[in-house]
Order: structure tokens, then C-alpha cells, then sequence
């Protein structure tokens, strides 16, 4: 104490600036005045204050090694009193001292550096977010890495802060600021450690604020399997940081308390505070790790298989269920027992060393018995005498479980398997449904079309093309395959003189439009067929694509400070300023024409105003260029994150994206769609696979991005809203998603699988298509990628392919995508398949398709192939292909040269990649054959082949092929003309072909020669012809077969010049006896006329005319009644004959009767306007009698009466005077009679 005659060891090494182990050496030595106290059951030293200033005097402060004794002159008025207190004030300035030049150093240099380096990490991401209006993305991931940096550091620092001041002592605590400080500042920094590694952590943070359900649970613990993805993985996180901090906390401890001289190691000796203190940390450390050991149990269902183990499966099998499991749970209650010993022991040894010390080794045996019993004794036990002997037995219901768990965590559960029962057979009327399934099977393989776009782009050196991909846009009213790539800027292809910062940075700013090929037509030359790339293409520029960044050689101006500050992320990523004073290098012209200058007028890039901002960037990208360029300008842009994978990156890290980015064309724009996946390690009993170079347990392609080329705005569409990972991060980010309704209707129809999952889908369904454990376990049924003869040969006219060749030759089939009707589907769709083979065979026994529908859901169907009999695979389809003799002709002509050259041909021949697609008939194979040159250059199409049914052809392209390969020759029967064929009458051709590709129909006349062309492949056809000229004709069909073959059939007739016709001109219809008929009719292209009459009686007329083409007239009166038969019969000048027949009817002539007769009786002589006048008429011999008046005007009256009539009165009143017809008619059968008088009509 200060005020006693003694101090301790610790307070005595304080002052004279050593540690307290050399303070008990001096004492033991005898050099330093003390002695020894009893202390509970031993003793500690103390120091004599008088011997301590003594010391003090003649030897001064151990600071480093002891110094020699001081003259007596000098006064000895240090005391450890004077120690403790602070020292004098320093009389300079402030500036002039040690601490007062090291404030100006921090202020002046250190604080900009802090200043400039926080803004150089803050600023540019948030202008970014800013720039794709996402600032709320980025201030929600800055918040939660802030708050869990803020809690971690908080935790830390109390923790560690609390420990030390109960290490060094609060009555310590209150006199030197220096200790305060020390243990705030030893706080701070370790806090700080800690919360350096936490903001990596964020994702895991927000999810597991986040949580979700995913509806099912786990057969163990029967927790929904969302604790697992959300929880599980933070709570780790949690309990390993907990119990660093613990140890941490103990190490610190152990060292302060060593210090001041509380604990001793050797002999341990340790004050009850300090006891006390160690064992609060190590409960709970305990506490933790009893924690922890909870959390190791659902881990259990997390375990994934052993490499060594071919038996082994993921998640938790019989022995961790039975031994593994309940060994931590004893674990755990050990832990926890011994937690509560380590509170106890300090006051138990109070009373007695022995009994602390057994009340923490029995709990601590126990824990760690139960551990080497648990963790490497009874499950070695349990695995050979339960386990071993019956695997199926004991492992089935875990094996089924993980065979459930990988397939619902990967979505192989969700795969709609079709049985395909092929008949076998095909026939030659297969050939239109099997060329309709091949319409749209690309001809050309990827690196045939991505030689020829290289070839494309040459003129261009800064230009190179993208991966190809298959697109289906709509040309012409239809979906149309093509092939597209990008054409992508690569500064790597500049020349060195022009790689400078301000080409690369300022110059050379982005790609230029699509190449695209026809996915299934040639051009002229056999190579792949040009299309128009734009398709309506607007906005052909690339400023945001598929980028690499610029070389590293490039010559900048930038410092050691700056290259210090940067970050290495965005420094290193291929970014640009646009809207410079320097002109950017747009479309290729013509050599020796001016470039076109051009600036970008998009609404992307970070603008920089000011000086301030241009330094903040500088320091950012590590380029003090940006910062003293004269090209910049106040309107200059920046673009950053111009690669689509790094764009989307940044914006939305926690989604996994394809490593494809796809360029399809929507409103006169380029735009990239990629897939995204939302994954997690954490799926219970699931096994992991490598999805594009990261381990999943879990996958779904939840999110679609869209990134336009030229703005650079990105689109995220949620394309499974249900999906629980995607919905926790629609909770973090509200206004990132957008409903997948509202993309593109042209974009949604050109999707496709994403091809990383189904890379990662289709390794998994080669084991786990199995579902029953017996089969799994077994691997009798595990499957394999079949092998596919392809690539470059060297000896194609002798393919016997040996084992030598095989080696060459032999590549695994990778998946690829193909534009036709997914299985059960009947839309086409872009479809990506893969196949399956045995382990150990080559035919095929499955395949798996995956495709999006119309919904924009991914799809996937697998095809159950029949075992009974085998489905040959690609490698034995391409063996039989090539060894048939019209394949070895084709590739032994091709090579002839190469043979000849060896090693100085200058091309060779390539097998194309095989396309295998399954008909109703059975699977066929298409190959394409290429010749190509050894060094860059585009291969050229030499024909297809085509396989099915055992049977091969070869053709120019795959319409060919498959007619050649129906292997049926062709036939044809011309049948001749029944009715003899007459100039100017068309003539009926008939004939039927069979096995037909097409036919001519060759007419010879000795008018000329007429061809008819016709594409019927089987059936009756008939060619309608009209001669022109009399003579022999010959009709030749020749008939191309499906096979390539021909055949042809013949006829001949006789054209006949044009026969004679007779026409009746006006025939009588109605005759009777007595009188006399006159039958006039014509002849035409006669010679000769006969006309015979015959009646009852007999022939009554017979004559001959000599006329050719004229009239003639027959005359003839009828004797009796009756039927009578005119025959008029003309010869023409080839023994034609004509005739017509007109039959008549002669009917006996009706006795006459008297024709019918009419006279008015009484007409008045005087009639006056309004005067009622009558008048008499009579008639005989008639039907009815007509009385009319007419007026002068057009105005009538009638009145009828039936006949006979003897005596009939009229009464008429005349409306107006003048004069008035009036008529009397008597209509008989046949004839009439007519009386008429004019009548005047006075006035009144």
C-alpha cells in the first residue's frame, strides 16, 4: 500500500520498470530489502519501501539492463509515491515535443489519408447505386454491414474492455490515465480485429433476420428445413466468434494477472480474485461450447459423403444417428455440469486444493471420455458389428432419406419422367414428321461458327466475337434458328504502340452489334450462311457486355499513395470515361476513308463535375491520369462495372449468376439476359455439387437479369416468387424484383436454361435417379455421359477406329441446346439435353431435358429408355455411320491428300458433334462432316450423315440424309390413257410412285417436249395435258428416290387430229302428221354425213351428205303418229366417228274447231260526262270475253266475263269529255277475236 512500510511485487516491478519475476530474484538474491508473508496456504514476497527507494537511489530504473551505482552527489528523491504520479510539465511548446510532433504528423498526413481512403471505399459505390437508381440496395447493405460490424466490435470491446479492468483493478484503475487508456485502447483494437471480418458476413446476417419457411422438415429433429438455411448457418457464425473472444478474453487475462503478479504458472499460483475471474471465463467458454456442440448435432444431417467411401452418402447415417448424436448430447450436459464446477471450484478451494481439483477433473473426465468414446471408439464398434454386415439393412432409411434430401434440394424431385417405346421401324411416310423434328436442329457446331466469326471481325483488330448461342428470334412471321454472338471490344488485340491509357480508357470504349448465323442453311460456298445480325437492331453498340479488363502494361502515371488508397476491384475492371474532348472509336470504314467521330449520348456513367470528385475516383481506380488528363471535361462520364458478371456482381452479390451471358435483341437494343440462382450449403441431407465452381446443397433459378448493352440499365425479374430464399431477399430488397410478367414478351419466348444448374442437375441424376436405396447403395444403376466420336481425324478413309483413334477422337458429350418439343410438350422450345449411358456401357438408357415454358418456369423431363432391346448410343451410331462404303468414299477422297502430305496437308477432316434426337420410330442420329484448315480459318460443310434404324445416309445437308438413310429404292407405273387423246382435249396422265424425293414427267410430242415437275413421295398423281398436234407421243417419268437412286417408266400413245361434231340447230319439239319438219343442224371437221329417219313402219329417210363443215337441213313430213329416230352420223379424217340421236314424238293432228268471235250489240251514240252509259256484247266459241275502255291519257277500265256469253251489260260512267277506245276480245285455245269502236264523251 503506499502509505505502509511494505508494497507488492507488482508495484514494486511498476516502479522500477521491470516484471515482477525479476523483482523476486532481486529479493531472493538479497539485492532488493524485503521479506516473505503468509497468504492463505502459502506466501508471497513484499516489498520494503525503504529498500525499494534504497535501490532506487543506487541503481535508478531497470528500464532494459540494470545501470552502474550513481554518485553519491546526486539526490535520491525518487519514491515510488513520485512514480505513481504524473510527471512535470514539459516547458517547450507543444509542437516542439516528441507527442506534439507526432499529433501534427497524424493530423496533417494521417487523417486526409483516413478521409481520402474511406471516401475512395464509399463514394464510388454509392454513385454507382445511385446511377441504376438502387440507392436503396446500397444503403440497406452498408446498414447491415455497419450493424453487424457496430455489434460485433461493441460485444468485443465490453468484453474485453470489462476483463481487463477487473484484470488490473478498479483502485489501479483510478490513478495513472495512462492504464484508463491502455485498456480502452486495447479494447478498441481488438474489437476492431473482430469486426473487421464480420461485414463479409452480411449476407448471413440479413437472412437469418430474414427467415423463412420452406414447408418441410427434417426426419431428425423435425425442425422445418428453413432453421437450416437461414439460422443454422448464423448461429455457427455466432457460437465460433463467441468462443474466440472468450479465449481471447482468458489469454489477455492470464497475461495482466501475470503481470501484476496475481497468477503464477510454475508453480501455479493464482489470488481467489483471479481465481474467480478465470473461472467465469472458462463457464463460459463452456456455456458456449456446450452451445456449440448442440448446433454440431443438426450438423450431423449436413455431413456430406467421404471420397475414400464409395458407400458413403450425405447427411446423417445409423452411426451418427445412434452414436455420434447422443455422444454430443452427453456432451453437451458434461459441458454445461463442468461449466458450473469452474463457478464453484474457486470457493471449494478455499477450503481445500483437493476437492476443487476433483470437483473439476470428474466432470471433465467425463467430457472427455465421452468424446473419444462418441467420436472415434463405439462408432468403429458400431460399424463393424452392426453396420458392416448388413449395410442395406442398417443404412436403407438414411440412404432414402439422402436420396430425398439431394433431390428436393437440387429439383431433380420436380423431373417429369416419359417412358419412350419406340415401334422400331420407319418407313418412307415417316419422312415428313421426321424432317419436320429436324427443321430446327442446328447443322453447325459452335466452334465452326465461332472460327468463321473470328474470321468476320479480323478486319477490326480491336474486336473479337462472344461465345455462340443459339437464339430463335421471329423472322418472317416465324421463329427462325440462329446462331448470335457479340461482337465484344479486346484491347488485348491492339497493337503495343497503341496501348496507352487514353486509347484504352478514352478511345476504345465498347463492342459493335451481333454476328449471326443461319443455325440450319449454307451459303454458297458450304459455310455457314450470313444473316442479317440486327434484325431491326437500332442501337448496335456495346458499352456493357462481355469485357475483359485492360492489359497491365499499359503505361500510367500513378504514385505509390495512390496505388495504396485504390480499389483493387474496380481499379483492375475494364472501365471507361465517355463524352471526353477525344473521340471514341466507332464502326470500321473503308481503308482510306475518314472515321466517323462519335460520342456516347446514353444515359449511363457517373458524371464528374468537379476536381473533387475526379480526385475521390483517382484514388478509387488507382489512376492519377483521371485526375490530370486535359481530355476530361466537367459533362465526362464515368462507366464502371461495364461487365455484365461484374454489374450484376455488384448490384446483387448474393444471387449466383450463370457464367453465360446470352445477347438477344428487344426493341432495337442488344440486351444480356443471364440467370441467377439463389443456393445454400445448408440443405439437410443433400449432397453437394459444383455449381460453376461453388459447392450447393441447394439451387433454384429464381432471378433473371437483364442488362442493356448500351445503357447499361439492369432488370431483375423474380421468376419463382415462392421460392424461400428469393422471398428473404425480396424482404431485404423490396424495390430490387420485378414480377417476371412485366419482362419483354420478346426476350420471355428466347430464354433458355440456364446451363450451369443443369450442368450441376445432370451430374447429380447420374447417381440419383435412383430412388431406391438397395440400387443406390449398390451403384449397379449409376449412370454416365456417353462418348461421342468428334473433332479433327487425321486417317478418315481407313476409320476402323482402333483403340489409338478412340484416344483421339473419344470427348465426353457435353449438353447442348436444341430448338424442337420438349418431352409431353408440343410448343417449341429452346431445349437443353443431355444423355445417359451405364457406368460401364455405350448405348443409351436416358435423357434429360430442361427448358422454360410460357410461364417462365424452368422445366425438366428425363426419357426412360427401353433396356429390351438397347438404344444404341452416339459413339456405336457414329462407328456404323462410318464404316457403310459411301461414308469411307466420301472421308477417303477427302483425305486423299492428307494421306499423300502427312504432315504438310494444309487441311483435314472434322467430325461435327453427334445430335441425337428420339422419333416415334426410334432414336436418330445427325453428324455433320467438315474440311477444314489445320490453322485458323473456318471449316466448310463436306454432308451429313444420318443414322436410324441400322440404317445410313449421306447428303449434302440433313433433308438428304434422311431421305438416303430411308435406305427404300424408288418405283413408278405409268398407266396408259383409256380414251384416245384428241388435239386440243386434255389428256389424263396417270402414275404412281413410291419412295419418291421428287420426279419429272417428260412428255414428247411432235409439237415439242413439255416438262412437269412434282414432289410427291408416294401415291397416285395424274398431269393433266392438252396435245397441239397430232402423232405418236412419248410420257417418260423418272423418279428420284429417298435413297439417292433413280428409276423411270414409260408410255406412248397416238394424238388423234380433232373429231368431227355435230350440233342440232333449233330441233322441233312438237310434231304432228301432215305437216310438214324442217331439222337444221351442223358439222364440223367432217368428211362425210349420213342421215338416217326411222319409224314403226321402217326407215323412211336415208341420206349422204358431203360436207365438212357447214349446215345441212333434213325435211320430212310425218304419215302417221308415233316415235320416230333421226340418226345424223360424221366421219372425220382418221376414221373418227360422230353421232347424235334425236328422238321425236309425231302426234295425230287435232280436228279444227271454230275460232272464237265477239260483237258489241248496243253502243250509245251520245255519252256525257257523269251519265251512266250501257253497253252490249256478246261472244261465241271462246273462254272470256275482255270488255276495255282506254282514255286519250293512258287511263283504263276492264271487265271480264266467261265465255259463251249471249247477251252482257256494262255500265261505265266517263269522268271527263274527249275521246275513248273502246275494245271487246274473245280469247279462245288457240286464236282470238277482237271488236273496237271509238267513243265521244261530251260535257254536261
Amino acid at each position: 500500500m503506499p502509505g505502509g512500510e511494505h508494497v507488492t511485487v507488482a508495484e514494486a516491478a511498476d516502479a522500477l520498470g521491470t516484471s515482477p519475476q525479476t523483482v523476486r530474484t532481486l529479493l531472493r538474491k538479497g539485492e532488493l530489502d524485503g521479506r516473505r508473508r503468509e497468504w492463505g496456504s502459502r506466501y508471497v514476497w513484499e516489498v520494503s519501501r525503504q529498500g525499494l527507494d534504497d535501490f532506487l537511489s543506487e541503481y535508478g530504473r531497470l528500464d532494459g539492463r540494470r545501470r552502474p551505482a550513481r554518485s553519491p552527489s546526486v539526490p535520491a528523491e525518487a519514491s515510488f509515491d513520485a512514480l505513481l504520479r504524473p510527471a512535470a510539465p514539459d516547458p517547450r511548446p507543444f509542437i516542439l515535443r516528441p507527442r506534439g510532433r507526432a499529433t501534427v504528423v497524424v493530423v496533417l498526413l494521417g487523417l486526409p489519408m483516413v478521409a481520402a481512403y474511406v471516401a475512395a471505399r464509399i463514394l464510388p459505390g454509392a454513385l454507382w447505386f445511385a446511377e441504376l437508381d438502387r440507392t436503396s440496395v446500397y444503403g440497406r447493405t452498408v446498414g447491415a454491414k455497419l450493424e453487424l460490424s457496430l455489434a460485433v466490435a461493441g460485444l468485443t470491446a465490453l468484453v474485453v474492455g470489462v476483463n481487463l479492468a477487473v484484470s488490473v483493478g478498479w483502485t489501479a484503475l483510478r490513478r495513472p490515465r495512462a492504464r484508463v487508456l491502455s485498456v480502452l485502447v486495447a479494447s478498441l483494437v481488438i474489437g476492431s480485429l473482430f469486426a473487421s471480418s464480420a461485414p463479409q458476413h452480411w449476407q448471413t446476417y440479413l437472412l437469418w433476420r430474414h427467415q423463412q419457411s420452406f414447408g418441410e422438415v427434417d426426419p431428425i429433429h423435425d425442425r422445418d428445413v428453413g432453421f437450416f438455411v437461414f439460422r443454422l448457418p448464423f448461429e455457427l457464425l455466432a457460437s465460433s466468434m463467441s468462443m474466440a473472444l472468450v479465449l481471447v478474453s482468458a489469454v489477455l487475462v492470464t497475461i495482466v494477472r501475470s503481470v501484476r503478479g496475481d497468477l503464477r504458472i510454475r508453480p501455479f499460483r493464482a489470488t481467489f480474485g483471479t481465481q474467480c475471474h478465470l473461472a467465469v471465463l472458462a463457464a463460459g467458454f463452456l456455456g458456449l461450447a456446450a452451445w456449440r456442440l448442440r448446433l454440431e448435432q443438426y450438423r450431423l444431417e449436413l455431413g456430406q459423403p467421404s471420397p475414400e467411401d464409395p458407400g458413403s452418402f450425405a447427411g446423417a447415417g445409423y452411426v451418427d444417428v445412434h452414436v455420434h448424436s447422443p455422444g454430443l448430447s452427453w456432451m453437451v450436459v458434461f459441458a454445461l455440469l463442468l461449466a458450473v464446477a469452474c463457478l464453484a471450484a474457486p470457493f471449494v478451494g478455499r477450503g481445500g486444493s483437493r476437492r476443487a481439483t476433483a470437483m473439476l477433473v470428474v466432470p471433465g473426465l467425463l467430457l472427455g471420455a465421452t468424446a473419444l468414446l462418441s467420436g472415434a471408439v463405439v462408432p468403429a464398434v458400431v460399424r463393424q458389428f452392426v453396420v458392416d454386415p448388413n449395410p442395406l439393412l442398417s443404412e436403407g432409411p438414411f440412404v432414402a432419406r439422402s436420396i430425398t434430401g439431394t433431390r428436393s434440394g437440387l429439383g431433380l424431385h420436380t423431373i417429369e419422367v416419359e417412358p419412350y417405346r419406340p415401334t422400331g421401324s420407319f418407313a418412307a411416310a415417316d419422312f415428313p414428321e421426321i424432317l419436320e423434328r429436324f427443321a430446327t436442329v442446328p447443322l453447325w457446331d459452335s466452334w465452326v461458327l465461332e472460327a468463321r466469326m473470328q474470321q468476320l471481325v479480323n478486319d477490326t483488330p480491336y474486336y473479337r466475337p462472344g461465345p455462340a448461342t443459339l437464339d430463335v428470334p421471329r423472322i418472317d412471321g416465324r421463329r427462325r434458328l440462329t446462331v448470335v454472338s457479340a461482337r465484344q471490344l479486346d484491347l488485348e488485340r491492339v497493337a503495343g504502340q497503341a496501348q496507352t491509357w487514353g486509347n484504352n480508357r478514352l478511345a476504345f470504349t465498347h463492342g459493335l452489334g451481333l454476328v449471326r448465323f443461319s443455325g440450319s442453311h449454307l451459303d454458297a460456298n458450304r459455310q455457314p450462311r450470313l444473316l442479317d445480325a440486327g434484325l431491326g437492331l437500332r442501337q448496335p453498340r456495346i458499352y456493357f457486355g462481355d469485357f475483359a479488363a485492360p492489359p497491365a502494361n499499359v503505361p500510367a502515371h500513378d504514385s505509390a499513395i495512390v496505388a495504396s488508397i485504390k480499389d483493387p476491384t474496380l481499379a483492375e475492371s475494364p472501365w471507361v470515361l465517355v463524352d471526353t474532348r477525344r473521340p471514341e472509336v466507332d464502326a470500321p470504314v473503308a481503308h482510306g476513308a475518314a472515321r466517323a467521330t462519335y460520342h456516347y449520348d446514353g444515359p449511363a456513367g457517373i458524371g464528374l463535375p468537379g476536381w473533387a470528385r475526379r480526385a475521390v475516383f483517382a484514388l478509387a481506380l488507382g489512376s492519377a491520369d483521371l485526375l490530370l488528363s486535359d481530355d476530361i471535361t466537367p459533362e465526362s462520364r464515368l462507366l464502371l462495372h461495364r461487365d455484365v458478371h461484374d454489374r450484376l456482381d455488384a448490384l446483387a452479390p448474393f444471387i449466383q449468376w450463370d457464367s453465360e451471358a446470352v445477347p438477344l435483341t428487344s426493341k432495337g437494343r442488344i440486351v444480356f439476359v443471364v440467370e441467377g440462382y439463389t443456393t445454400s450449403q445448408h440443405f439437410p441431407y443433400a449432397e453437394q455439387v459444383d455449381l460453376a465452381g461453388s459447392p450447393v446443397s441447394y439451387a433454384r433459378a429464381s432471378v433473371r437479369a437483364t442488362v442493356d448493352a448500351f445503357s447499361g440499365e439492369v432488370d431483375l425479374y423474380l421468376t419463382d416468387g415462392e421460392e424461400p430464399v428469393a422471398r428473404a431477399w425480396s424482404e431485404v430488397f423490396p424495390d430490387l424484383f420485378r414480377p417476371v410478367d412485366e419482362m419483354p414478351a420478346a426476350l420471355r419466348h428466347r430464354v433458355r436454361y440456364p446451363a450451369d444448374l443443369f450442368a450441376a442437375q445432370a451430374t447429380a441424376y447420374e447417381r440419383y435417379h435412383a430412388v431406391r436405396p438397395d440400387q443406390f447403395v449398390s451403384g449397379a444403376d449409376h449412370w454416365a455421359r456417353p462418348i461421342a466420336l468428334s473433332g479433327p481425324i487425321e486417317v478418315a478413309g481407313d476409320v476402323d477406329f482402333d483403340e489409338d483413334d478412340e484416344d483421339d477422337l473419344r470427348l465426353t458429350l457435353q449438353p447442348g441446346y436444341y430448338y424442337g418439343r420438349p418431352p409431353g410438350e408440343e410448343a417449341r422450345r429452346l431445349v437443353l439435353r443431355t444423355y445417359y449411358t451405364p457406368r460401364s456401357g455405350q448405348n443409351l438408357v436416358s435423357s434429360l431435358n430442361g427448358w422454360v415454358d410460357d410461364e417462365g418456369d424452368v422445366r425438366l423431363a428425363a426419357l426412360d429408355l427401353p433396356r429390351d432391346p438397347v438404344v444404341l448410343g452416339p459413339a456405336q451410331m457414329s462407328r456404323l455411320t462410318f464404316a457403310t462404303p459411301r461414308v469411307r468414299n466420301l472421308l477417303g477422297l477427302r483425305n486423299l491428300e492428307i494421306r499423300d502430305l502427312a504432315l504438310s496437308s494444309l487441311d483435314t477432316v472434322l467430325l461435327g458433334r453427334p445430335r441425337v434426337l428420339f422419333l416415334p420410330g426410334g432414336p436418330v442420329q445427325i453428324q455433320s462432316l467438315y474440311e477444314g484448315s489445320k490453322g485458323p480459318g473456318a471449316a466448310r460443310l463436306i454432308g451429313v450423315t444420318a443414322f436410324l434404324d441400322g440404317r445410313v445416309g449421306l447428303g449434302p445437308d440433313i433433308e438428304s440424309a434422311l431421305r438416303q438413310a430411308l435406305n427404300e429404292p424408288p418405283s413408278v407405273e405409268v398407266r396408259r390413257p383409256r380414251e384416245p387423246a384428241v388435239v386440243g382435249e386434255p389428256v389424263a396422265i396417270a402414275y404412281v410412285v413410291d419412295n419418291a424425293k421428287r420426279h419429272e414427267v417428260t412428255i414428247t410430242s411432235g409439237a415439242g417436249r413439255q416438262v412437269v415437275r412434282s414432289d410427291l413421295t408416294s401415291g397416285r398423281e395424274v398431269v393433266e395435258w392438252v396435245p397441239t398436234a397430232a402423232g405418236d407421243v412419248t410420257v417418260r417419268v423418272e423418279v428420284t428416290g429417298l435413297d439417292g437412286t433413280s428409276v423411270s417408266g414409260r408410255t406412248s400413245l397416238t394424238v388423234l387430229d380433232l373429231p368431227p361434231r355435230i350440233r342440232l340447230i333449233e330441233p322441233p319439239d312438237r310434231l304432228e302428221v301432215g305437216r310438214r319438219v324442217r331439222v337444221w343442224f351442223e358439222v364440223v371437221n367432217g368428211r362425210s354425213v349420213s342421215a338416217r329417219l326411222s319409224t314403226r313402219s321402217g326407215i323412211v329417210l336415208d341420206r349422204e351428205y358431203l360436207l365438212r363443215d357447214g349446215r345441212a337441213v333434213i325435211s320430212w313430213t310425218p304419215q302417221s303418229a308415233g316415235r320416230a329416230t333421226l340418226l345424223i352420223r360424221a366421219r372425220g379424217g382418221q376414221r373418227q366417228v360422230a353421232e347424235t340421236r334425236l328422238r321425236l314424238t309425231v302426234q295425230r293432228r287435232p280436228p279444227e274447231e271454230p275460232p272464237p268471235s265477239v260483237e258489241l250489240l248496243r253502243v250509245p251514240e251520245r255519252l256525257r260526262v257523269g251519265s251512266a252509259a250501257e253497253f252490249t256484247v256478246r261472244g261465241e266459241d271462246c273462254r272470256r270475253v275482255i270488255t276495255r275502255i282506254e282514255s286519250a291519257d293512258g287511263e283504263t277500265w276492264t271487265w271480264e266475263s266467261a265465255c259463251p256469253v249471249d247477251r252482257a251489260t256494262i255500265r261505265w260512267s266517263p269522268p271527263a269529255s274527249g275521246r275513248y277506245l273502246l275494245t271487246t276480245t274473245a280469247v279462245g285455245d288457240a286464236s282470238s277475236a277482237q271488236a273496237t269502236t271509238t267513243l265521244r264523251v261530251t260535257g254536261q
